[in-house]
């Protein structure tokens, strides 16, 4: 007797189970919320290539900028006396 309560309870559990994954996939399905979090992270990615063209640039720029200004000499004003 008691083998067939805990066979009934390990077949209880196990419907349990796939009854809860596939409401949840309706349930994720019908609110569109894989779509939105498929949505998220391709924005994601897509943020985080421009978040690294933006930092090769700004160490481009200040690869190229002189270390002293005091070195650097404004540009004449041809227009000046």
């Amino acid at each position: 007797m008691d083998f067939d309560l805990i066979t009934n309870i390990i077949i209880g559990i196990v419907v349990a189970i796939v009854f809860f994954i596939a409401i949840r996939e309706v349930i994720l399905w019908y609110y569109k919320i894989n779509a939105g979090i498929k949505l998220l992270e391709e924005i994601r990615d897509e943020l985080k290539k421009i978040n690294s063209h933006s930092k090769q640039a700004e160490t481009q720029q200040e690869e190229n900028k002189p270390l002293d200004k005091a070195d650097s000499k404004p540009a004449k004003n041809p227009w000046s006396l």
